[in-house]
């Protein structure tokens, strides 16, 4: 998400705190869009981050060591030129905007002390890192912006530096008075919120508004003067918490457990939300960011696989309903035959050239059955028609059993893929899924066209490791998140008197107790499950069946698929999905 302006006051402050009076020592650019100073301060070495990126702009303290183009870029070059032993002086946020503004006093060519500005531009694709002089000349840019690209505001060496364009006002300056005239805009409470004040998002005016106990949607100009004042109220609480810096740093937890949203000032839309706090804003950025931009990266690398798993799901789908509609056909063996013997045995009263025959059903005495014939044929020769039919229908009978038990278990195995997808945290359990795909036929490796080695080849490729817990009374719980970690846990890890759990009935993870020569607790089990339900398609339900065994009652079957196994004598909890705390 883009950083609104209460985001930015608050790196601001955290700016402030720890690098004015800091000296800059070391400046880099790792990529085209982006810069990052060693600052020495107070005692401690920083790294500031700067970014134009148009996805993710943003400016913040960062622990990440990103690695260097071996000739620097020229815009690297000149920020080296005239803020290397620069000492910072100010770090501004004008007008609550989505901009930082960071002062550099330094010494010029002539060692003559001159400041310089570092200008910070967090808005979009109009993001920009601009390095001006004490003049407000633009020195150099991350971005370069000419004539062609923007008449109002080009940002060339040279230009004069002048701020983005626009007439809202600053939030942190507004009086009552000036508050009510935006409210004679004629629009609805949270437009004329957002649309008139800098660093304001579309959902933080309908917080405002919330908080007021107004809808957002109602029209200004039908406002009472209670609802206005309510509102001002609002307005200016939240603001008297920039003012003082009260800001908290919280990442808002979607309820897959992946960051959603962060927010500075409370906000009640996220009121009974899952979130994480941090001690530092950058820290909460970075972490944020990084976790976005490492799911972003985890469902690029899985998206080929799901599209491959459901596509062969999809397969098995339209086979099952082949085989019912077969199936069906198949049942009436016993029909056909019954046909061929009240042929047989109303021989003498069937004539050739017959299409129908009655005769009595010797089944269901007093029943009539009508018997459809063959003109062409003669009657032994209608009689043996069915019979061929019953063979037919009866060796049919038994290949679909099969073939339906087969497509069972490629379907149960095919949702283990996709439960371990779901599962997968690292590109090399992504690597490992890929591979036991390939080993599976259902996938081709990259080696494929190099020769017959290319499965020997995947299946040394990665071996990635499974979840370990520990039960609050100190039973070890091991967890395996794909099927290759469920074969490995399950078959050479656990021994006989381990407990072995797994859903019922769902796919999911095979999860161990070691026993270590111990009888097994309830506690632990409880929580087993809990992790096991977690770990399952199930995750999101409630009261999830988990089976329990030892695992001397766990067989893995001749040439069964990589985690498919069978088990008896086991028992059943039913649980919530959870981690331990």
């Amino acid at each position: 998400m883009p950083l609104d302006g209460f985001a930015i006051a608050a790196v601001v402050c955290e700016l402030r705190e720890q690098l004015l009076g800091g000296r800059v020592d070391k400046i880099n650019q790792p990529e085209a869009d982006e810069f990052i100073f060693n600052i020495r301060a107070k005692g401690k070495n920083h790294r500031l981050i700067m970014t134009s990126n148009a996805s993710q702009p943003r400016a913040h303290l960062t622990s990440i060591i990103s690695e260097n183009p071996f000739t620097p870029p020229m815009a690297c070059m000149v920020m080296r030129k005239h803020l290397i032993g620069g000492r910072i002086v100010n770090i501004t946020q004008p007008c609550f905007e989505r901009i930082i503004e960071i002062w550099i006093e330094s010494l010029d060519e002539m060692r003559d002390s001159t400041v310089k500005r570092v200008i910070i531009e967090m808005m979009g694709k109009h993001s920009n890192v601009i390095l001006a002089d004490g003049k407000g000349r633009v020195l150099e840019a991350a971005k370069h912006i000419s004539y062609d690209k923007s008449a109002v505001r080009p940002i060339l060496p040279g230009f004069t530096y002048s701020s983005p364009p626009g007439d809202k006002s600053d939030p942190l300056e507004c009086s009552r008075e000036q508050f009510f005239s935006l409210l004679s805009s004629g629009t609805t409470a949270q437009y004329a919120i957002y649309q008139n004040f800098n660093g304001i998002s579309p959902a933080m005016a309908a917080n405002i508004c919330e908080t007021a106990g107004i809808d957002s949607s109602l029209p200004t100009s039908t406002m009472s003067d209670t609802q206005r004042n309510a509102l001002f109220n609002s307005f200016n609480n939240l603001f008297e918490r920039a003012r003082a810096g009260n800001f908290i740093n919280r990442v808002i937890m979607g309820s897959d457990g992946a960051p959603q949203d962060f927010i500075c000032v409370p906000m009640s839309r996220f009121a009974s939300a899952p979130y994480e706090d941090y001690e530092s804003v950058s820290v909460m950025i970075e972490t944020f960011y990084s976790k976005r931009h490492k799911a972003y990266r985890i469902n690029q690398k899985t998206s080929e696989l799901r599209r491959l798993i459901k596509t062969n799901l999809e397969r098995c789908a339209k086979k099952a309903d082949k085989h019912a509609r077969e199936m069906r056909d198949a049942e009436q063996r016993d029909q056909f035959r019954a046909m061929g013997d009240l042929i047989t045995a109303n021989m003498y009263d069937i004539k050739k050239g017959m299409t129908t025959f009655n005769a009595s059903d010797y089944v269901n005495p007093g029943a009539i059955v009508e018997i459809e014939l063959d003109a062409e044929l003669s009657p032994a020769e209608n009689a043996q028609r069915y019979f061929t039919k019953y063979v037919k229908a009866k060796r049919a009978h038994a290949a679909l059993t099969e073939q339906i038990k087969q497509n069972e278990v490629d379907m149960d195995y095919l949702y283990s893929v996709q439960n371990a997808l779901d599962n997968a945290e690292s590109e090399a359990e992504i690597e490992e899924i890929r591979d036991e795909l390939v080993e599976s036929g259902y996938s081709r490796s990259k080696q494929h066209a190099k020769g017959k080695n290319a499965g020997r080849m995947a299946r040394g490729s990665s071996k990635t490791k499974p979840l370990q817990y520990t039960s609050a009374d100190g039973f070890v719980i091991i967890v395996g998140k794909n099927n290759r970690q469920n074969d490995e846990i399950t078959l050479r890890l656990a021994e006989p008197n381990d407990l072995w759990l797994h859903t019922k009935g769902v796919p999911g993870s095979h999860v161990i107790i070691r026993a270590d020569g111990r009888s097994v607790s309830d506690a632990a089990i409880d929580q087993a499950a809990g992790i096991a339900a977690y770990y399952s398609k199930a995750r999101e339900s409630s009261l999830v069946p988990v089976d329990y065994t030892l695992k001397r009652h766990v067989k893995k079957p001749n040439g069964a698929k990589p985690g498919m196994v069978i088990y008896v004598k086991n028992k059943t909890a039913y649980v919530n999905p959870r981690l331990p705390q």
